[in-house]
């Protein structure tokens, strides 16, 4: 009996130490599996809190990088603008100086052929003015006569005047017109020498209120830097002297 109650004893002793067992195994194994879950746990936030800064960094560089493309697209356009405003503003500059440049010709041209105009009105006035002055100051039927006469050579004029050759029919060329002449005679005389020297010389009528006056041209020359030499060789040679005219066919 005694035996038994020690048996009975023991088996419980052993039970109540299995049971014991078991339950530190179990706690143990809860502990462990606690361990790992905190640990899984921590090991997530872990990588978490790791992507979420290498998003911002993305995030971060895609803004550096993109704010350093609009930088440099700004910096483009005002470039492209900057070069359009001096491209324009060049334009501008040559437009202008191709105006002025323009309008100096002009008014080179125009001082030009004002001052030829008043050459020619100069040489306009015969070379016997004085003489029929005189003339008109005279009794009012020899200025009468006169009148008549002045008529009389008008129609002769028209009959006898002198005609270029076939050289005239050129466009764009030049004349020198030599001299104005009250006196026909005179004009013939002159005209006579220059065809004698070679020079293609003729004449055409200028009519002034009541009279008739002879002018004397050379040409057409092609060339006016070849008419303006002949100026000064008539000058030389028959002691008048003369402009460059634009030839301008009857």
């Amino acid at each position: 009996m005694a035996q038994e109650k020690a048996a009975e004893k023991e088996k419980l002793a052993q039970e109540k130490a299995e049971k014991e067992k078991l339950a530190q195994e179990k706690l143990a194994q809860e502990k462990a599996a606690e361990k790992e879950r905190l640990a899984q746990e921590k090991a997530a936030e872990k990588e978490k809190l790791a992507q979420e800064k290498a998003e911002k960094e993305k995030l971060a560089q895609e803004k550096l990088a993109q704010e350093k493309a609009d930088k440099d697209r700004l910096a483009q356009e005002k470039l492209v603008q900057e070069k359009a405003e001096q491209e324009k503003l060049a334009q501008e500059k040559a437009t202008e100086k191709e105006r002025l440049s323009q309008e100096k010709a002009e008014e080179k041209e125009r001082v030009a052929t004002e001052k030829a105009r008043r050459t020619q009105e100069k040489l306009a006035q015969p070379e016997s003015e004085q003489g029929i002055k005189e003339q008109e100051r005279t009794s009012p039927e020899k200025s009468a006569s006169k009148t008549t006469k002045a008529a009389k050579e008008r129609k002769k004029a028209k009959a006898s005047r002198s005609v270029p050759g076939k050289v005239f029919s050129a466009q764009g060329a030049w004349l020198v017109q030599l001299g104005t002449f009250a006196y026909p005679e005179h004009a013939t005389t002159l005209v006579r020498k220059l065809k004698t020297a070679g020079y293609p010389a003729f004449t055409r009528q200028l009519y002034q209120e009541d009279r008739v006056l002879t002018v004397v041209y050379v040409g057409p020359v092609v060339r006016k830097d070849d008419a303006s030499k002949l100026i000064a060789a008539f000058q030389g040679k028959y002691n008048v002297k003369g402009i460059v005219i634009r030839y301008e066919p009857e």
